[in-house]
């Protein structure tokens, strides 16, 4: 059999045990058909094969995104980026000149505060101050928060809602506009951008993806229903959406599935979604539900960020009814887990889903907020590896942008933005961070036998990096890692490899 495509002069890490290492790899049909040496693999070259010169790079499984939210980063850049905006009154002038430049009636978005930047959270009244004619919706790096203006209150009319996530001053009454875990609340109130413009988005989001090695994703948005999984069909269908997509299934959708479309090439389904909020969560009505998923032999992904998430979590999954699943059940954050769980955790054979970048992005508040004999239970690592919990890393973007190299860099080192170290013993080896942001995400999800490997018969998507990117005393994780980009035996996107 002849390859389609022949790389060669790589130092080819493929994470299979039988095979762990080679110099060439040989592909067809959209699979790998053999790993091995130059000399070995050159028989299977003929006349129309394209054969890449990796020039030394080190060739890899394609990264995977184990939990992003896809559309809301696609349209991040449509808000105003409020990353890096330091203050109220530097928040408010930005509100001020994006509503100025912006069509009349149209409501002005910011995304991703931080309220550690702006010294404390905003409230309506300080919208109203920037902003008091049009509606505003201002969201938190976290998504789980968002802020609306007085007019936005009134356009949506929760401003006498007596829905409990909208807080409410206990003195007055009235809504503070800050509003908590409310994006099915929020979702047929505020306006949505037109098609044409998601596509475009999304399309610009895809080849950001490749150029970061990245030719799967998980998106583990909580709104997930019918509509979005034919919205992702849809821009696959038609060429935006060219990286494969897992879809998480909301907790509200999930018994519908069954009358939905059938899985796709690039769009499938993932685990059913269920959120786990300590502070407005019922823990009898978040079990029943869990058991209910399980029951119907459905895999759940759990969004369980603290430890009384995670103990809640872990509780229900114990008790729920056992059966085969098509994929493992999941947490989802898991970000401070202390060693009296790390046993529960293995024993319910959950995956946890974790964050690395937020060391990097969230390290130095960390630092200030936990004693130093907590940092290890912050997004914990190696850890989870020792104890027997299986571990995969996903960005959560928008809140951490969805680049590996900045992932794998703070998986390796366990650097703050200041330089400081935070919970180093939970830093991995390479190997174990590599499998972490490759062959992890793919297991749980259910396809580690399709992707995540670079054996004969798994699905070709490879990345080839630069040669010194796992370099584990290369201290930058932002500088460009990728070379080429191979998605199902196709280069997708390619810098410094060269065809020969």
């Amino acid at each position: 059999m002849m390859a389609d495509v022949l790389l060669l002069n790589a130092r080819v890490l493929t994470l299979d045990p039988a095979h762990p290492i080679a110099s060439a790899i040989a592909v067809r049909g959209g699979r790998v058909l053999a790993v091995g040496r130059v000399d070995d693999l050159r028989e299977v070259a003929g006349s129309i094969t394209q054969t890449i010169d990796c020039e030394g790079g080190v060739a890899i499984p394609a990264f995977h995104d184990a939990h992003c939210h896809l559309l809301a980063w696609a349209r991040f850049t449509s808000g105003l980026d409020c990353r890096h905006i330091d203050s109220i009154e530097g928040l408010q002038a930005q509100l001020t000149k994006r509503a100025a430049n912006a069509p009349a009636g149209e409501w002005v978005r910011g995304n991703g505060y931080d309220e550690a930047l702006l010294g404390r959270q905003p409230d309506r009244r300080d919208l109203d101050a920037a902003v008091p004619d049009r509606p505003v919706r201002l969201q938190h790096r976290s998504l789980h928060l968002d802020v609306l203006n007085s007019k936005a209150l009134q356009t949506t009319g929760l401003s006498a809602s007596d829905d409990r996530r909208v807080e409410r001053d206990p003195a007055t009454g009235e809504a503070t506009g800050r509003i908590f875990s409310a994006g099915d609340l929020l979702r047929d109130r505020t306006p949505r951008p037109p098609y044409a413009t998601l596509a475009e988005n999304v399309s610009r989001a895809t080849d950001q993806l490749l150029a970061w090695g990245v030719t799967s994703v998980q998106d583990a948005s909580f709104t997930n229903g019918e509509g979005e999984w034919e919205l992702f069909h849809r821009l696959a269908a038609e060429g935006h959406l060219r990286v494969r997509t897992f879809m998480l299934v909301g907790s509200p959708h999930w018994r519908e599935v069954c009358r939905w479309r059938s899985e796709s090439r690039l769009v499938r389904h993932g685990p059913v979604k269920l959120m786990l909020d300590e502070a407005t969560s019922d823990p009898d009505d978040f079990r029943r539900e869990l058991h209910a998923a399980r029951k119907a032999g459905r895999a759940v992904a759990v969004h369980a960020a603290s430890e009384a998430e995670v103990a809640t979590a872990v509780d229900a999954l114990r008790s729920a009814p056992p059966g085969p699943l098509p994929t493992p059940n999941r947490l989802e954050h898991g970000s401070v887990v202390p060693d009296g769980l790390l046993e529960e955790l293995r024993g319910v054979g959950a995956t946890v889903v974790g964050q690395p970048a937020l060391v990097s992005e969230r390290g130095d508040v960390y630092r200030a907020e936990y004693r130093p004999e907590q940092h290890g239970w912050l997004h914990r690592a190696r850890s989870f590896l020792a104890a027997g919990v299986p571990y995969a890393v996903g960005s959560d973007a928008p809140v951490t942008e969805p680049n590996p190299a900045t992932g794998l860099s703070a998986a390796l080192h366990r650097t703050t933005k200041s330089g400081a170290a935070l919970g180093r013993d939970e830093a991995l080896p390479v190997i174990e961070a590599l499998r972490a942001f490759t062959l992890g995400p793919a297991e749980a999800v259910g396809v580690g036998c399709e992707l995540g490997r670079i054996r004969p018969g798994m699905i070709a998507d490879i990345a080839v990096l630069d040669p010194d990117a796992l370099n584990p005393d290369r201290e930058s994780g932002v500088e460009r890692l990728v070379r080429a980009t191979i998605m199902e035996g196709s280069v997708v996107w390619r810098a410094g490899a060269r065809e020969a």
